[in-house]
């Protein structure tokens, strides 16, 4: 296994040295990110077990069926506080009951457990809003109007990448030379706001979502929902506050929704539950997608996950990467996270475990703040 103090610059060097083979499949870089990322961009944005935290005044009222749901299966929480555990076992029974009819309860139906699990992502998505404190600017999510050091320092590397990737583009015969692609089991759109702050604001629209949306922000004209020129993608694995049902299919709406409204259609996320559940249509579209993507990647960066639990099948998801030891042989895994790099390689190796042979996957650990580290390999990328 690789170590490196210099982890931003080997990043530069390593993607410098990939492009320049000509060959587009040697270039492609994924960002794989979990929620300390989103931390790194807003400390306001929840961690570990505070989006999944809610208190009496969450959750209970007078119109909740989550409440007489709660009743009907005998659940009783202290305080009437729900806390991550209790809510991996709330959903674990949902799940459990919507596969398994001949045990449920007398008064539970399919269209009861619906309400119930919308209700629980409405409530997700409530607390996420009142955690972060964010309002938003206008009609959208997205936008900002000041931002800090730490801010600046992720957007500029970002800018950096993609500039550097459109050079190579324009100066290579292979089409596509330097891919920049997502993937993160975040629920949020920081993604999107970070390319929105860079001033071109449909970036985030070239960006392949692993479906076409049925419409984007209301608006259903074809060229508004597909941009032809696709330069990467971004697969939200647990789905995303602005991805919407719509019939048989999804929109992407990243506009502020009346209280009502979010809760009669919340949006698709996957919840988190003793037992994963990924058979909706939405995950099953997904997964493939991201499986080929890590495939066809040179070049993982890590971001702020600390691979729960109950993310076992994440884990089987990212070892497509680097499978066995002839995959990583010619691959490298950047991880960042404010963790000590042991426990960095002791989490890379459970999930790759030929990552400490001689001709494994290259793991480049990175103890620190992201922005530090985008603010080293910006200047990278840039020297």
């Amino acid at each position: 296994m690789t170590d490196s103090t210099n982890a931003p610059s080997h990043f530069a060097r390593t993607l410098k040295s990939a492009a320049e083979k000509q060959a587009p499949e040697h270039a492609n870089v994924t960002f794989v990110l979990g929620a300390g990322f989103s931390n790194a961009w807003d400390s306001r944005y929840p961690i570990g077990n505070d989006l999944f935290d809610f208190s009496r005044d969450d959750w209970m009222d007078d119109a909740s069926p989550l409440d007489t749901f709660l009743h009907a299966i005998h659940f009783r929480t202290c305080d009437d506080h729900i806390d991550r555990a209790a809510f991996l076992d709330i959903v674990y029974q949902v799940g459990m009951l919507k596969k398994y009819p001949l045990i449920r309860p007398r008064y539970v139906d399919d269209f009861y457990l619906q309400l119930v699990e919308r209700e629980l992502r409405y409530l997700v998505l409530n607390r996420f809003i009142r955690a972060t404190g964010l309002s938003p600017h206008g009609d959208t999510w997205l936008a900002q109007s000041a931002f800090t050091s730490e801010q600046v320092a992720i957007g500029d590397f970002f800018s950096a990448l993609r500039g550097y990737a459109a050079s190579m583009h324009s100066s290579s015969s292979a089409r596509g030379n330097v891919g920049v692609s997502f993937i993160t089991t975040n629920y949020d759109f920081v993604i999107e706001a970070i390319f929105s702050a860079s001033g071109a604001r449909d970036d985030a629209r070239s960006l392949y979502r692993g479906f076409t949306p049925l419409a984007w922000c209301g608006d259903t004209d074809w060229h508004a929902i597909v941009t032809p020129d696709v330069s990467g993608q971004l697969l939200k694995i647990n789905g995303g506050f602005e991805i919407f049902p719509r019939r048989d299919d999804f929109e992407v709406d990243y506009r502020p929704r009346a209280a009502a409204a979010a809760r009669a259609n919340p949006p698709e996320i996957m919840l988190p539950s003793r037992a994963q559940d990924y058979d909706r249509p939405y995950f099953q579209a997904l997964f493939p997608k991201a499986v080929r993507l890590l495939r066809e990647t040179r070049i993982v960066v890590l971001v702020g996950y600390s691979f729960p639990e109950e993310d076992a099948l994440i884990r089987l998801l990212l070892r497509q990467f680097a499978e066995a030891p002839n995959d990583g042989r010619l691959r490298a895994l950047y991880y960042i996270d404010l963790e000590d790099t042991r426990t960095q390689r002791a989490r890379a190796t459970a999930v790759f475990p030929h990552a400490s042979e001689k001709e494994g996957l290259a793991v480049i650990p990175w103890q620190g703040s992201f922005s530090e580290w985008c603010r080293l390999a910006a200047a990278g990328l840039r020297g």
